[in-house]
């Protein structure tokens, strides 16, 4: 169990870490304006998206392996 602890933390770090430079963007909303800030608002989306499916498999593994007694 501990192991999927570790690997879920480790998920939520990097999406907070990747999450502070987004919401600078969203404070300047000018600079969203470019094609570079789309395509660095496609990728943060999608590596989101990875970091969130990530968490729900390990999630869903601990949890079909405990037993409820």
């Amino acid at each position: 169990m501990l192991n999927v602890v570790g690997r879920i933390m480790w998920s939520r770090q990097l999406f907070r870490r990747i999450e502070q430079p987004m919401m600078e963007f969203k404070r300047h909303s000018q600079l969203l304006q470019s094609n570079d800030a789309r395509q660095i608002i496609r990728n943060y989306n999608k590596l989101s998206r990875t970091l969130l499916e990530y968490e729900l498999m390990y999630y869903r593994c601990w949890v079909s392996q405990v037993r409820f007694d």
